[in-house]
């Protein structure tokens, strides 16, 4: 089967690297990337082609266009959509024709519009959305966003596939600490790592990062504090640490594709996410027997009550999150068999396309 996987665009983040490892370990199927926008891309060093289809916002009308023309020109057999955006940018192109693929709708966001858009942006998209429940399959990436499915688009419980995203293990357990990347003088032996990886934005609780490691960076054992990631928030957070007496410990990476190579010289993964549809770093994280601490919200919170490096705290509780990353860092025991029902799941995937398509 062919699928065309359509995303707002192809940047660095959790719905890119999904697709990534899906792609990766799907050999019976045909993969093609359709992103509406090419700013802010990445460059993945991908097996399979990536077509944009607009340069920025301001092309969205053009990006519409071209994006029926694409589906044209490719037949798809599905065509899997995998953010609020895309999926407007569906309906839009596909006005006045008979479609003639079948559609996934895959939940990666959960209650993000709402807190992007406002409470009335959010509720209008749904009512938008609402129109389409009868006309996709619908997959989600945890118990949580398909929770978000069954209420804000009134679906049916049996109406949702709950899939885990896929992890690919021979990434994960083949990437090793890559050193020759990393700054002169980031890493002792003697320093703990403590790490953030993520979108530095509102939703991933950033204005909470330097309260939470400055014990950890001032005291007597001197950590450091490695920052993984871009977004909107960037600038003003390397301005509150440069002006912090943890200024010296921390490092900013910027955007970065070798995610494995990093958490391995990491000593703990600290998420104080806001809001967590599903949390693919801590999988990631998890599968490299790396202690992963997090707010207990959302899918994040179900991935780190079931695990023995999983460390979930209540939300906005800045202590008890200190406290569990210093037990994290004392704790030396690994679990190697921390996640291993995440680590291949894109059978999963093709069987909901078979079914689809009664293949």
């Amino acid at each position: 089967m062919k699928i065309v996987h359509l995303i707002d665009h192809w940047g660095l983040g959790g719905a890119q690297r999904a697709i990534c490892n899906l792609v990766s370990l799907d050999s019976e199927n045909e993969h093609l990337v359709l992103s509406l926008f090419s700013h802010n891309k990445f460059d993945w060093e991908l097996d399979f082609p990536v077509e944009y289809l607009g340069s920025s916002y301001q092309s969205l009308p053009c990006a519409i266009l071209n994006l029926r023309a694409s589906l044209k020109k490719h037949h798809p057999d599905i065509v899997h959509i995998h953010l609020n955006g895309s999926r407007v940018a569906e309906m839009l192109s596909s006005l006045g024709r008979r479609r003639r693929y079948g559609i996934v709708w895959h939940e990666h966001s959960g209650i993000e519009p709402y807190k992007i858009y406002g409470r009335l942006g959010g509720t209008v998209l749904m009512k938008i959305f609402r129109t389409m429940r009868n006309k996709v399959t619908f997959i989600s990436n945890s118990s949580h966003t398909t929770e978000f499915l069954k209420q804000k688009l009134m679906l049916d419980p049996s109406a949702v596939h709950t899939i885990p995203c896929p992890v690919n293990p021979l990434s994960v357990l083949q990437s090793a600490p890559d050193m020759e990347k990393v700054p002169p003088g980031c890493k002792t032996d003697s320093k703990p790592i403590i790490g953030f990886i993520g979108r530095i934005s509102p939703q991933k609780g950033v204005h909470q990062l330097l309260e939470m490691v400055k014990p950890f960076l001032d005291n007597s054992k001197k950590a450091q504090f490695w920052i993984i990631g871009d977004g909107p928030e960037l600038k003003q957070l390397r301005m509150q640490f440069s002006r912090s007496t943890c200024a010296s410990q921390t490092i900013f990476f910027g955007e970065r594709n070798d995610v494995f190579s990093i958490i391995r010289n990491l000593d703990v993964l600290i998420m104080p996410s806001q809001i967590e549809p599903y949390g693919l770093v801590a999988i990631e994280a998890l599968l490299l027997d790396r202690p992963v601490v997090g707010y207990s919200v959302g899918g994040l919170a179900e991935i780190l009550r079931k695990q023995p490096l999983g460390y979930p705290v209540p939300l906005n509780k800045i202590n008890k999150f200190r406290e569990c990353i210093e037990t994290a860092l004392q704790k030396k025991e690994y679990y190697r068999e921390s996640n291993k029902d995440a680590l291949n799941t894109c059978h999963l995937f093709s069987d909901v396309y078979k079914k689809m398509t009664n293949s």
